[in-house]
Order: C-alpha cells, then sequence, then structure tokens
C-alpha cells in the first residue's frame, strides 16, 4: 500500500525537532504589539521603575536627613522683659533683654552624629535588601514567562503536527484507504490539542501580564515579549565560599549588623543623655530714674551672666538606659539569626540546584534521546503500515509530555540557581 506524500510530510513534521526550539524562547507567540525586553533590560527597567522600591528608597532619603539633623546646634534662646511700678511709689522701671544657649555635655553631639550616620548606613542596606529580593521575584517571573512561551510552542508544534495528521487521514479515508474510525480519533486528537494550546495561550498572557508589575506605569498597558533561554550553562559553584560570601556580606546579613552597632551607639548616647546638659544667659537690665522720695536712684545699667543645671533628682532616664542596652542586646540576637537564616538558606539552595542541575542533565543525555529513538522508530513502523494509528497518536502525546516535563526541568533549574544567587549575595544571572 503506498502511502501519500503527504503523510511522509506529516510524519517528518512529527519527529523533527531541531535541538534550537528546545529552550530558545520566541516572541512570534505573543501578540504583534508585544515589546521585547532581554534579561538584563528588564531587571534594569525593574530597578529604575518599580514603585515599591521607589518608595524604599525615600527610608534612605530620611537617613540622610536625619543625620543632617544631628549635626546642628541647639538654637539659642533670646528673652525681652519689662517691668513697671504699679504701687504709685515711683519706684525705678526696668527694660531687660537676655540671650541663653544650651551647651550639651558629656560628647552628645557626636555621639548622635555616630548613631544618625549608621543608621543612614542601616537603611541603605535595607535598601539594598529589598532590591535583592525584589530582583529575586521578577527573575522568577521572567524565568515563568519564558517557561510559558516554550510550553505554548510545544503545544503549538503538537496541534499542528495532528492537524496535519487528521488532514491527511481525511484524504486517505476518502481514498478508501482508511477506516472511519481512524479518521474520528484522529480529529478528537487535534481538537484536544488545539484546546491545549488555548489554556497555554492564557497561561503565557498572565505570565507576561505579572512582569508589567514590577514596572510600575511605565509598561502597565504594554505587553513585554521576554527574550532569552532557560537551558543556560550550569555554574561550578562551591558551597563553603559561598556560605562565608552571605554570612560576610548578604545585605540582611549587613543590615543587621549595622544596625547591632547603631544599638550600641545608642547605649553610649543614653549613657551621655543621663549627665546635665548646661544652659549660660547673658543679659542686660536697664533700670530707669526713680523718683522715690525716701530712696531717690539715677538710672544705671545691669549686665549679668547666670549658668543653670537641671538636678536630676526625680528623672535620672535610667530606663532609657535600660532600654537602649535592651535594645542592643536585641540587635545582637537578630545579627545572629541573620547570619544563620542565610548560612541555611544558601545550603537548601545549594541543595536544590545540584539536584536541579542533575536532573537537566539526566533529560538531556537520557530521556530525550531514549525517546526520540522509540518515537523514531514507531514513526518508521507506522510508515510501513505495521503499527497502528493509536500507537501513532500516543507516541505524539508521549513525545509532548517528555518535551513538556524538559521545559519543567528547565524552569526549575533556572530558578534554582536564581534561588541560589538569592540566598548568596551574589547575581550574574543571564537568561
Amino acid at each position: 500500500m503506498n502511502i501519500p506524500l503527504l503523510i511522509l510530510l506529516m510524519v517528518f513534521g512529527l519527529w523533527f525537532r531541531p535541538e534550537a526550539l528546545l529552550a530558545q524562547s520566541h516572541p512570534e507567540a505573543l501578540p504583534p504589539a508585544s515589546i521585547p525586553l532581554s534579561f538584563e533590560a528588564f531587571l534594569a527597567e525593574v530597578a529604575q521603575y518599580n514603585l515599591e522600591y521607589a518608595a524604599q528608597r525615600y527610608n534612605v532619603s530620611i537617613a540622610q536627613a536625619q543625620v543632617a539633623r544631628a549635626m546642628v546646634f541647639p538654637n539659642p534662646t533670646v528673652g525681652a522683659g519689662t517691668f513697671r511700678d504699679i504701687s504709685g511709689q515711683q519706684m525705678p522701671s526696668s527694660l531687660s533683654l537676655s540671650v541663653s544657649q544650651t551647651f550639651l555635655t558629656a560628647g552628645k553631639r557626636p555621639a548622635g552624629i555616630e548613631v544618625a550616620i549608621k543608621n543612614y548606613q542601616v537603611a541603605g542596606a535595607t535598601l539594598e535588601d529589598f532590591f535583592r529580593n525584589l530582583r529575586a521575584a521578577a527573575a522568577n517571573a521572567y524565568v515563568d514567562a519564558l517557561a510559558a512561551q516554550l510550553i505554548l510552542e510545544q503545544k503549538q508544534r503538537s496541534a499542528a503536527s495532528l492537524d496535519r495528521l487528521a488532514e491527511a487521514n481525511e484524504k486517505r479515508f476518502q481514498a478508501a484507504d482508511l477506516a472511519e474510525i481512524d479518521v474520528i480519533q484522529s480529529r478528537v486528537e487535534a481538537l484536544q490539542f488545539q484546546s491545549e494550546t488555548l489554556a497555554a495561550k492564557s497561561t503565557l498572557q498572565t505570565a507576561v501580564i505579572a512582569l508589567s508589575q514590577f514596572l510600575g506605569t511605565q509598561r502597565s498597558s504594554m505587553t513585554i515579549a521576554p527574550q532569552g533561554r532557560l537551558d543556560v550553562p550550569a555554574k561550578p559553584f562551591v558551597l563553603s565560599e559561598l556560605v562565608e560570601l552571605a554570612v560576610q556580606k548578604r545585605a540582611d546579613v549587613v543590615s543587621a549588623r549595622q544596625a547591632l552597632e547603631s544599638s550600641r551607639l545608642g547605649v553610649k548616647l543614653a549613657k551621655a543623655n543621663r549627665i546635665p546638659n548646661i544652659d549660660i544667659e547673658f543679659g542686660w537690665q536697664r533700670n530707669f530714674a526713680s523718683t522715690n522720695e525716701t530712696a531717690p536712684s539715677p538710672p544705671f545699667d545691669l549686665l549679668g551672666l547666670s549658668v543653670s543645671v537641671p538636678i536630676p533628682v526625680f528623672n535620672t532616664l535610667r530606663a532609657e538606659l535600660d532600654m537602649a542596652r535592651f535594645a542592643s542586646e536585641q540587635a545582637e540576637k537578630n545579627w545572629q539569626s541573620a547570619r544563620l537564616k542565610a548560612e541555611v538558606e544558601v545550603r537548601q539552595a545549594y541543595a536544590r540546584y545540584q539536584l536541579a542541575v542533575a536532573r537537566m542533565a539526566k533529560y538531556k543525555e537520557e530521556a530525550l534521546r531514549d525517546f526520540a529513538a522509540v518515537l523514531e522508530a514507531k514513526l518508521y513502523s507506522y510508515q510501513r503500515g505495521h503499527s497502528s494509528l493509536l500507537e501513532v497518536l500516543n507516541a505524539q502525546r508521549g513525545e509532548n509530555n517528555i518535551y513538556l516535563a524538559y521545559y519543567d526541568t528547565l524552569t526549575e533549574y533556572a530558578k534554582a540557581l536564581v534561588a541560589l544567587e538569592q540566598a548568596t549575595g551574589i547575581w550574574d544571572l543571564t537568561f
């Protein structure tokens, strides 16, 4: 029995899969209005336009303003007054002017400046840690979009192959070369894959819309077409080096360490605050002439200098010092906790990454190769009439499933790599 040329072309379309199609995303799967955006460009726009990150940057500006406030000296106080005789005894009236200044003692001002500067550094490290997590979330969303593109393209290829198969079977049926049940079954299978293709399109649209959320209002009404590959080469990592790097350099650990240093400076400031400040006042008083018959006096001027110091009898600021000490002890525990958390997260991410690398390598070297051989043999048998339509359909669905599983493996590998670099506090990713 001769097989029409159309069947041969269909079979060729079923089994032929260029390797470049495995992991290369194509923007054609998205609407024409889509904007191609590479991974690096996407993260650059996240850093520039993300609204939450922009809001967090104000914390650094506020902390910087607090440093400027800590450097300011206390304002002087100017006073003026007048006294008039209301007794009717012709006593002298007077006019007075005074200037007073508070002088901070025990190094309060330098200590306050040190605390403000350290809090500014804490704000900077906290902002960096916020971006570390934001960047990882954006990277995962980008990976999801790339994976959704790959899945849609695979569904489209399978659907197109089954459409060709259904069309060829229809012609064979009209030529009385095939049973009607085979035609119906091929149509049903083609319709099912078309439905799966529509579902994959919906998933892709959801994924690319999620990318816009990271870009604020700049891209809110635009569709982003991610450009990249998920099958990036595996990187050699040394666990001990990653752990050491994380506990020393990761932004949240740095923030916790600087918060500890700030709290210790706060204890120093609390101790200084227990020592009273000194107020020095300089004044001038003008006394006018007195016409009192008993004690007349000419007009005269007085200059005065006074020093005042509050006596810490009731409020010794002991509670404030205790609060500062407790805050310092708490900050030390937070720092220890941040170090432990960083170490655990690195170890977990490293284990996940190692398993993802092994899983990806197994698919590349074994699963895809073995399945390709089975599928090729099945198609060869089908061409000669030794295999049934059901066997071909099963092979097609199996081929579809194995590639979907491979894409799932690529996605897990990419996310494991993101998680490992996020946990370590490094970033040199590209997709």
